[in-house]
């Protein structure tokens, strides 16, 4: 009955209610580079057989937006996070952000 009036399950609230976003973030340097484009396929598709969906982010290589990217999905309570560090020396460290 609630299909038929257009009912639209409200992710927030059940993420909310239950703890788990069933999402897992992956925060990429560059999405055009071949090597991020196999691993979001093959991460998407490990993560959909576990019940989860995969958000991929482009950092573009910038440090600052990848931590803005981070900082996003974390307060959308993704259930996992998987990073590829814009600059391995000056990219995320820390799970604290």
């Amino acid at each position: 009955m609630a299909r038929d009036r257009g009912y639209v399950r409200n992710n927030a609230a059940r993420t909310l209610v239950s703890g788990s976003s069933n999402i897992v973030g992956f925060v990429v340097g560059d999405i055009q580079n071949p090597f991020f484009t196999n691993a979001a396929r093959g991460l998407a598709d490990v993560v959909e057989e576990f019940g989860y969906t995969l958000i991929v982010a482009n950092s573009d290589e910038d440090v600052d937006r990848e931590r803005r990217a981070v900082q996003s999905l974390r307060r959308n309570c993704v259930d996992g996070l998987v990073v590829a560090p814009a600059n391995s020396n000056q990219g995320i460290v820390s799970p604290n952000l």
